[in-house]
């Protein structure tokens, strides 16, 4: 019994012996430890416990860095008692160094780091040794950007992930405007002047992440403003002001294409088609899109005339113009003199032959466009009796009658009896007294109207 007693005694004394031994650093670096991790168990590896050996220097750790990085990143740690024996363990995965000697540890930081705490190891310690967290900085992917296209302005929206605070969005190789950045998302603005090119996420003096397509850099669509004239005739060059026009543009009126004869960024100048028939709206297409006259192109038709009637009258009489296309503003001459218009729709015109008016063509005037109608409009006066002699005679006697306006389809009648005319003038007519006749009147008829002697 005695003798068990002895061997106890002896094995606890050389135990507090050993306990003694150890420096007092090392125990402080335990506690230490253990009382700041005690709420962070994520940092804590489970200490694996072995026989103290007499004369194992302790592990410390003076410096340590960087602190931050991507994977891959080379990380030193320097300060004393690092060996064969050390294991490194990163977020609780084991990591060979590949630089070790007793006062320098150095390693690469794994892809998979888990929450990136730094371990020493040592199998004669007590408790693992917390060097501390590095913090893994993946680099930017870019998986997406949506819109693929837009006009300079357009809010881009890039999906991915790895994004920090302090990233830049490059296009054109320059740094655009970002609204947002979060780690997932960034918001960029398409900046004025831009190209079509590829976004870049770029971390300053670190990696670049690229957009998987470039972003299509396009201009905004045409926009018509006015039409200047806003009516004409085929064959009429029209102005259309507006903004975006690129030199390139195609013009169409309705489905026709018109010529286009100048441009400008604000203004096209294009010709009214020949073939054009009816009213329709100006159409600018671009490679961008397209733009549509507010109203459509009122479309002036070359007017014409079928007939008139009648074709002679005297002063006052009104001609009827039957055609088509006739418009507002269309004059009528005759003999190249304007005459009034009473009456004007689109297929039929209305004039009333005027005071000194004189024989001849019917014209419509549009501008510079004339047209003439078929035949001339005879201006005829109305006759008129002044006075007639003999008063009185046998049958046979031959009676002179003055007056106006006699042509030559005069007539002269002597009560209803017509007579046979001997001489005419503008001005007389002889006739002759009829076997059988009785007193009565003359009475003188022509184109122009009638009238008698009494």
């Amino acid at each position: 019994m005695n003798r068990r007693l002895n061997r106890f005694a002896t094995a606890f004394a050389a135990l507090a012996a050993l306990c003694l031994a150890l420096p007092a650093t090392a125990q402080v670096k335990t506690r230490d430890h253990r009382k700041r991790h005690a709420d962070r168990p994520t940092e804590r590896v489970k200490a694996r416990r072995g026989k103290p050996k007499k004369g194992v220097p302790p592990i410390a750790v003076t410096r340590w860095g960087p602190q931050s990085g991507p994977a891959g990143t080379e990380v030193v740690i320097e300060g004393r008692g690092f060996g064969r024996k050390v294991l490194l363990l990163v977020g609780g995965k084991r990591v060979r160094p590949h630089r070790m000697n007793d006062s320098t540890l150095a390693f690469r930081v794994p892809r998979r780091a888990g929450d990136g705490t730094i371990v020493l190891r040592h199998p004669q310690m007590a408790d693992d040794l917390v060097v501390g967290r590095f913090d893994v900085i993946a680099p930017p992917l870019v998986r997406s950007v949506s819109p693929a296209s837009g006009v300079a302005g357009t809010r881009v929206e890039i999906r991915g992930v790895g994004f920090r605070p302090g990233d830049q969005v490059l296009m054109n190789g320059r740094a655009i405007a970002v609204e947002s950045l979060a780690p997932t998302r960034i918001v960029a603005v398409i900046p004025q002047g831009a190209t079509t090119d590829y976004l870049v996420v770029s971390r300053p003096n670190g990696p670049q992440a690229r957009s998987r397509r470039p972003f299509r850099v396009v201009q905004p669509a045409p926009v018509i403003e006015a039409l200047s004239p806003v009516r004409g005739a085929a064959g009429a060059t029209v102005r259309i002001q507006g903004k975006h026009f690129t030199g390139k543009d195609r013009v169409f009126y309705g489905r026709w294409p018109m010529q286009v004869t100048g441009s400008a960024p604000t203004w096209i100048d294009a010709v009214i088609p020949q073939r054009a028939r009816t009213d329709e709206y100006i159409v600018v297409r671009t490679p961008w899109g397209q733009a549509r006259s507010r109203e459509p192109f009122h479309l002036d038709m070359p007017p014409a005339i079928a007939r008139f009637a009648p074709t002679y009258g005297p002063v006052g009489t009104r001609v009827t113009i039957d055609g088509q296309n006739f418009a507002a503003g269309d004059q009528v001459l005759l003999a190249g003199t304007p005459v009034p218009i009473v009456q004007l729709r689109p297929t039929q015109i209305v004039i009333e032959i005027p005071a000194r008016a004189r024989s001849g063509k019917l014209t419509l005037l549009r501008g510079n466009l004339r047209v003439h109608a078929r035949g001339t409009f005879d201006v005829v006066a109305v006759p008129s009796v002044a006075e007639f002699s003999p008063a009185g005679g046998p049958v046979g006697t031959r009676v002179t009658i003055s007056g106006t306006g006699f042509t030559p389809d005069v007539e002269v009648f002597y009560g209803r009896r017509r007579l046979r005319v001997l001489q005419r003038s503008d001005t007389s007519l002889v006739v002759e007294i009829p076997r059988g006749a009785r007193d009565d009147v003359f009475r003188v008829r022509t184109r122009g109207g009638e009238a008698s002697s009494g």
